[in-house]
């Protein structure tokens, strides 16, 4: 993604980004348990999502449809408002539905905060004490109107739509040094459209062989992300692929059609092991 100057330098000198007018804020310390496994709700990968409707929607969208029907999305999401309030700080902010999509609705105090929040104060003691004094209730109406009034000044709303939170989410992990470890939105999308639009079928655990037989007719895809490590060259290689081809080395996406040649897809940052000990945790991560 491309990084302003300003973020860049901000990076650096541990700083809040700027997303939008809002300040998104580096974990501190004491919230380094949480941070530690946020990529469980800020890099969920919908790779192996079945629900093609779900697969479709926009990353905030599907966290929160996935946690209406799923105990364990409900707790990812949960852990996601959790991170939202760790970034935002004093920023409140509310996820709501309009038209049919949802929106992150951020709250920044606006210059003259302080001056209308007293306004709203007295303004709240007035009602208070008058209602103790049994006035006439159209007076207290009066003064909740100009409350409210008060209120639309007192914050600056920024509004962030499903596709915009994409974006925010991958600066709040490179400010927090969380890697990535699935797949970009190019990908993501590419694979939905083939699925859907040329009738792909995921192959499964078959090997290369029996996955030629089994689909001749058909067109398939398969991930080859599964790593081990070769002795002779001393570095990780994907498993079932010969060493000399020119795929054995980089991670990904392999569609075959039923007529035509073989297309493969990489991404950005791939997740390879660095040593013999890593290769386990790099394949548990896939």
């Amino acid at each position: 993604m491309n990084i302003s100057y300003e973020n860049t330098m901000n990076l650096a000198f541990d700083k809040p980004l700027e997303y939008k007018t809002l300040s998104l804020y580096p974990a501190k310390l004491f919230y380094y348990s949480i941070f530690s496994s946020a990529d469980e709700c800020l890099d969920v990968s919908r790779l192996d999502e079945r629900d093609l409707r779900l697969m479709r929607l926009p990353y905030l969208e599907y966290m929160y449809e996935k946690s209406l029907i799923n105990e364990d999305f409900k707790n990812r999401w949960n852990m996601l408002i959790c991170i939202l309030s760790i970034v935002l700080q004093e920023q409140s902010f509310d996820i709501i539905r309009e038209n049919g999509r949802l929106y992150l609705k951020v709250y920044q105090r606006s210059k003259d905060y302080e001056l209308l929040n007293k306004q709203y104060k007295a303004l709240q003691d007035k009602i208070i004490e008058e209602y103790s004094e049994s006035k006439k209730i159209d007076d207290i109406k009066e003064y909740a109107t100009k409350m409210e009034e008060i209120k639309d000044k007192m914050f600056n709303i920024i509004t962030i739509s499903s596709e915009e939170f994409d974006e925010m989410r991958q600066l709040i992990m490179l400010q927090n040094d969380i890697k990535p470890q699935h797949f970009n939105a190019e990908t993501e999308k590419l694979l939905y459209e083939m699925q859907l639009k040329e009738g792909y079928t995921n192959s499964g655990g078959l090997n290369s062989t029996a996955a030629r037989d089994y689909y001749s007719n058909k067109s398939y895809y398969h991930w080859d992300t599964e790593w081990e490590w070769n002795k002779t060259l001393d570095k990780p290689v994907l498993k079932n692929h010969n060493i000399k081809g020119p795929d054995a080395f980089e991670p990904h996406l392999q569609f075959h059609p039923r007529n035509g040649n073989v297309i493969r897809v990489t991404w950005d940052n791939p997740d390879i092991p660095k040593n013999p000990m890593d290769v386990e945790k790099v394949n548990t991560n896939h």
